[in-house]
């Protein structure tokens, strides 16, 4: 049997934003939950190859689980029973790795307001480039798609040891796709590092890939 029991009625508004959000991006997109403690952490692909996160306090059995974000919301949105049957597990469908759960160090914060600026440029930039695509796409019988070398473009940086630490148009369009920038009255959005992954930590939730280099500075 799985369950999942949200602790607090805003614990349970929390997780069905995150999952509603999920099921918008994706249909078919699964959600990973793992508990942790008294919380329980919500994972998911964000798109652009980036992982979006969010916890809420809360019981989870068994964990992991992984389920459809379709079945998850529709128990958090009808039901109205504190413990909750959020579908059958489909662990094998999961495939993408997590990145670690602790040895993260702050690296800096980026603006809110210049998250959304840049957001924009990217669009524009990814707007033409989709055009560019569809001059060819009838001559390659290919569909039109923004280029995975656009999307790893630098739109942001923050210094942090003698260099710069880049964060690519996939990371800030994941961030912004997931509602979790706000470009008008947001808290700045922590950028946290390990070894091998970047994370940016907004009020609303998290997103992760593994890093790209880091960049001298000028």
């Amino acid at each position: 049997m799985t369950l999942f029991a949200p602790a607090t009625p805003a614990d349970r508004d929390v997780a069905t934003m995150f999952v509603g959000r999920i099921a918008q991006l994706d249909p078919a997109g699964l959600v990973r939950l793992l508990a942790d403690g008294p919380a329980v952490a919500l994972w998911a692909k964000a798109g652009f190859g980036v992982l979006a996160t969010r916890s809420v306090t809360g019981k989870l059995e068994p964990s992991p689980l992984t389920v459809y974000a379709t079945d998850l919301v529709g128990a958090l949105a009808v039901s109205r029973e504190r413990v909750l049957d959020p579908g059958r597990d489909v662990g094998e469908r999961w495939h993408a790795q997590l990145p670690p759960a602790d040895e993260w160090a702050d690296a800096g914060v980026l603006d809110p307001a210049g998250i959304a600026d840049q957001v924009r440029v990217g669009l524009e930039r990814a707007r033409v480039a989709v055009e560019r695509e569809r001059e060819h796409e009838l001559a390659a019988a290919t569909k039109a798609t923004v280029p995975p070398a656009l999307l790893d473009s630098v739109l942001m940086s923050v210094p942090s040891a003698g260099e710069l630490i880049p964060i690519s148009m996939r990371m800030l369009f994941a961030l912004s796709g997931m509602g979790f920038a706000d470009g008008d009255a947001g808290a700045p959005v922590r950028v946290r590092t390990t070894a091998t992954w970047l994370r940016l930590d907004a009020e609303a939730g998290s997103v992760a890939r593994r890093r790209m280099a880091n960049l001298p500075l000028a």
